[in-house]
C-alpha cells in the first residue's frame, strides 16, 4: 500500500478525527503511560 499524502497537517488531522469520535461514540477512554516504552491506548464504545 502505498503513501497518500493530504493537504493537512498532523494537527489538523488528529482534531478531525477526535471531533469524528466525539460526535459517534457516548464513552471514549484514553491511556497513556510515559515508562520505559511510551504507550498510548484509546477505546471507544457506544
Amino acid at each position: 500500500m502505498s503513501k497518500k499524502y493530504l493537504e493537512k497537517n498532523v494537527l489538523d488531522a488528529a482534531m478531525e478525527r477526535l471531533e469524528i469520535m466525539f460526535q459517534n461514540f457516548d464513552n471514549i477512554y484514553f491511556s497513556v503511560s510515559r515508562g520505559k516504552r511510551q504507550f498510548c491506548h484509546g477505546a471507544v464504545g457506544k
